[in-house]
């Protein structure tokens, strides 16, 4: 049975070529139930704009390779997404981009290079107003006017328990709106895979944190204090909510952080020897690729010029976004390796907000918390958990490390072959 899936996506550089990766995939593979927009690398309206264009493409593209004869995107055409706009900003309202990497329309600045690549505006009537939109069946995706977060939760509610996956590549704004919404049914998920953090490395906005954490730290930090069965005990002291007092079903997640999105890249000479052949036979697809990959090259060395770091022709691309499908296409595999750790988020730190804390005084799995061990079904294991909540912090253990904490799956390693090679053999597969 092909595994349902759930984007939630800023679409920038790495985030359309990680839906290309999905929507490429076999339908007996894959099911994309649901894009949802989020800002992050770029505001929202141009997310949707992305997003939108993305699908144009492919429609190019599909006519294209049916001129030769050729078949792609089957699980896209197996089933159309639901494409939602979700949050504008994130929970503390101190909003951030990243338009000097991506562009300032998050796609290497492809809308002006390359406009007939673009969707043309009649798509903005329909996610406007009210009432849900007339659905067209020409189109690759169902156009939703509701909330992004409210999408996720009905499709959640529609849906049994643990069938869908949520694969989060951009701030965590919208899955934490789902969650603080009707956390029993966002808890209905199979797993949350996320794309974010840096554990051993070090940030890429600060020295200290990864760029989809730090543009909405308080949701991250929401996120994972559901891993463990007592939020209470990792809740963030800046939320304005108040934490769950106790949960039946902890959150089940796992990220890519830094550590392992940094060792699948895209050089210059690989890609260009990938890509020139579609290029050669004019494929569309290919054009926005190119245009948006060689965009990423040259921002790349500029910005290493700047901080007059030593530059090579030979700067490779991280698919950090990618890195997340691909686990879930793969993750059955025994190739992955993964390490669960209790991983939390700094939400106010003048100099480390959005950094991704681990207790390095520890060496692997923290101890189980006194929590973890009770199924909070009767009035005997209440009680128990009660207690435990009731205990006083050990002078020797501020912030209840050894005590217990959160339980994030930390993706360390993946498959051997290259992500890069599997990607663009997925997407440009005749």
């Amino acid at each position: 049975m092909a595994k349902r899936i759930i984007i939630d996506t800023d679409p920038g550089v790495d985030d359309i070529l990680a839906l290309l990766l999905a929507f490429s995939a076999s339908s007996a593979e894959l099911e994309v139930a649901l894009i949802s927009l989020t800002f992050g690398n770029i505001e929202i309206k141009k997310c949707l704009r992305n997003a939108v264009s993305v699908f144009h493409v492919i429609e190019k593209e599909l006519a294209h390779r049916g001129e030769a004869g050729k078949h792609a995107f089957s699980a896209l055409k197996a089933r159309r997404p639901i494409l939602a706009c979700g949050a504008e900003g994130p929970l503390d309202g101190s909003k951030v981009d990243a338009g000097y990497f991506h562009g300032f329309d998050g796609l290497g600045n492809v809308h002006t290079k390359c406009p007939h690549l673009s969707a043309d505006d009649t798509y903005q009537a329909l996610f406007a107003g009210e009432e849900e939109a007339a659905d067209d069946d020409e189109k690759l995706y169902i156009p939703s006017r509701q909330p992004s977060h409210m999408e996720i939760l009905r499709l959640l509610r529609e849906n049994e328990e643990d069938s869908i996956t949520i694969v989060a590549v951009g701030p965590l704004t919208n899955l934490a709106l789902a969650a603080a919404e009707d956390l029993p049914t966002f808890l209905r998920a199979k797993e949350v895979v996320i794309m974010g953090g840096a554990i051993d490395e070090p940030g890429n906005v600060t020295p200290f944190a990864e760029f989809n954490v730090f543009a909405d730290p308080l949701a991250a930090a929401q996120l994972m204090a559901l891993t463990s069965l007592d939020p209470r005990r990792t809740w963030p002291a800046a939320s304005p909510m108040a934490p769950p007092r106790r949960l039946n079903k902890r959150l089940t997640l796992k990220i890519a952080p830094l550590d392992l999105t940094h060792t699948q890249n895209f050089t210059p000479t690989a890609f260009h020897a990938a890509i020139t052949p579609h290029l050669q036979r004019s494929s569309p697809l290919a054009e926005l690729v190119s245009t948006v990959v060689e965009h990423t090259f040259s921002t790349i060395r500029e910005l290493k010029l700047a901080r007059h770091e030593a530059t090579s022709a030979e700067e490779e691309m991280s698919l950090h976004d990618p890195v997340c499908v691909w686990y879930v296409l793969t993750g059955g595999s025994e190739t992955w390796r993964w390490q669960e750790r209790d991983v939390r988020v700094e939400t106010t730190g003048q100099w480390t907000r959005g950094a991704t804390v681990v207790d390095r005084r520890l060496v692997g799995r923290v101890d189980a918390d006194v929590v973890d061990k009770v199924v909070v079904e009767g009035e005997e294991e209440e009680e128990i958990a009660v207690a435990a909540e009731e205990q006083e912090e050990p002078e020797d253990d501020r912030g209840g490390w050894r005590a217990g904490g959160n339980r994030v799956g930390v993706l360390e390693r993946g498959p051997d072959r290259l992500l890069s090679e599997e990607l663009l053999r997925r997407v440009f597969s005749q």
